[in-house]
């Protein structure tokens, strides 16, 4: 277990590797994950948040996620899963940057419906682009913007609904949407609000509602 602290004693993180597989329980990784947490915290101050790092054998983890699978599924809690496939580390400051928007979401408001759903996580993605880098994800270019404009009047009715009833399909794929189709359509919603209020900090973004980020996009 590692403790992150900020240079005025406050607690960012701990780190808790849940396994004992060396290639993921080392100091690189350590270094890895301080510096992706740091760089989220400088744009977004949160503290008492852990993050719990386990080995996997998923398929899906190392075909489809680069090596790392993860969610912020638990209150205040990053949990990372790692297939050391080749790269994996460069999906790990990712993935650790796409998680920490979540709960800085979660900090200041809820997350109940499927608009919520596609907003939260195109804040996710664009936030991880601008403030750790890296190459577009995959699971956003899922759809082209024709596809995502044809999705989102599809999806319109429903946007009021529970998340949970169309997240699984929408997000991960069925016989009705594409896989990632969610992901790749909130990604360009979140892109096209960006486009126009560039300036605009994070801290601000995270706490705005889901209807005023999409009314503001104009997409």
């Amino acid at each position: 277990m590692d403790i992150i602290k900020t240079k005025n004693g406050k607690v960012i993180s701990k780190i808790h590797f849940l396994t004992d597989k060396k290639v993921i329980k080392n100091k690189s990784v350590e270094d890895i994950i301080k510096k992706s947490l740091l760089k989220c915290y400088k744009v977004i101050p949160t503290h008492g948040k852990k993050v719990a790092i386990y080995s996997s054998n998923d398929k899906f983890v190392r075909d489809k996620m680069g090596g790392v699978g993860a969610d912020a599924l638990q209150e205040n809690v990053i949990s990372l899963y790692i297939n050391p496939v080749k790269d994996w580390k460069k999906e790990l400051v990712s993935s650790i940057a796409h998680e920490y928007s979540h709960l800085t979401v979660l900090d200041v408001r809820k997350w109940d419906t499927v608009l919520d759903s596609l907003i939260i996580e195109g804040i996710a993605e664009n936030f991880r682009e601008e403030v750790v880098g890296g190459k577009r994800a995959p699971w956003t270019k899922a759809l082209t913007e024709k596809e995502a404009k044809s999705l989102f009047k599809k999806l319109r009715k429903n946007f009021k609904l529970k998340a949970e009833k169309m997240h699984s399909d929408l997000f991960f794929g069925s016989k009705e949407f594409k896989m990632w189709s969610g992901y790749s359509l909130g990604y360009q919603i979140v892109k096209k609000f960006r486009e126009k209020y560039p300036k605009l900090s994070w801290k601000k973004i995270i706490k705005l509602k889901s209807s005023e980020v999409l009314k503001k996009s104009e997409f």
